[in-house]
C-alpha cells in the first residue's frame, strides 16, 4: 500500500497490477491480502491515473523479466536513450477503450422470506436475519466469489430449515415473526 502511494506521488502515468494466479506458488495469502487492501483504497479514493489489472501468465512473467533485465542493464546516458528511441528497442503501451463511467444499469435483487410467529402477525415483533450473497471486485480477477460470504449464506439457509421445522407446528412457534434476507451489495453498505 505504501509503495502504491509512493508511486502515485512520484507522478507515474499508469499502474499495472498483476493478479497472481491461484495455480502458482506466487499467489500467497499475503499477496492476496495486499491486493484486497489495495482494492479497498481504489474503491474509496479518487485515483487520477488509469489502473490496469492483468492476470499472471507465463507471457506476462516473461515480459516482466525482459523489462527488469533491460532496466538493470540500461545505461543512464542520453546516447543510450536516443539509441533506444531510434531502434524502437523498447516497450510502448497502446490502449483503446470505450466510454467509461459510473454504471447506472445495475440491478440488485433481494431474496426474502418470512415465518409467521404465534399470535397476530401485525402485532408480533420481528427478527431479521441477513446474509449477503454477492461478491464485488474492481477487477474480475479480484472477486473472491464463495470466499466472500458463502459461510454466511450457508448458515442462513440452515437457520431457515431449522426454524421452518419449529414453525410448522402451532405449539412450537415463537411469539416473533422471523424475516430472512439474502441481500446483494454487501460490499456497498447493503444497498440492495
Amino acid at each position: 500500500i505504501e509503495r502504491f502511494r509512493s508511486l502515485i506521488s512520484k507522478g507515474i502515468n499508469s499502474l499495472f497490477i498483476v493478479i497472481p494466479s491461484t495455480n502458482t506458488p506466487s499467489g500467497t495469502n499475503e499477496q492476496t491480502s495486499d491486493i484486497c487492501d489495495l482494492e479497498t483504497i481504489l474503491l474509496g479514493e479518487s485515483i487520477s491515473i488509469p489502473v490496469y489489472f492483468l492476470p499472471e501468465t507465463q507471457q506476462m512473467n516473461d515480459l516482466y523479466k525482459s523489462i527488469e533485465s533491460r532496466r538493470d542493464s540500461t545505461k543512464d546516458s542520453a546516447l543510450a536513450v536516443l539509441y533506444d528511441m531510434i531502434t524502437a528497442d523498447g516497450y510502448q503501451l497502446s490502449v483503446t477503450t470505450g466510454k467509461y463511467g459510473q454504471r447506472t444499469d445495475s440491478v440488485l435483487y433481494n431474496i426474502v422470506g418470512k415465518l409467521i410467529g404465534h399470535g397476530i402477525e401485525e402485532r408480533l415483533p420481528k427478527i431479521l436475519i441477513v446474509a449477503h450473497y454477492d461478491a464485488l471486485g474492481i477487477a474480475n480477477g479480484l472477486i473472491q466469489g464463495a470466499d466472500s460470504n458463502a459461510s454466511g449464506v450457508l448458515i442462513l439457509l440452515k437457520l431457515i430449515r431449522l426454524f421452518s421445522k419449529l414453525y410448522a407446528k402451532q405449539t412450537t412457534r415463537a411469539k416473533y415473526n422471523l424475516h430472512f434476507l439474502f441481500a446483494p451489495g454487501g460490499k456497498l453498505n447493503y444497498q440492495g
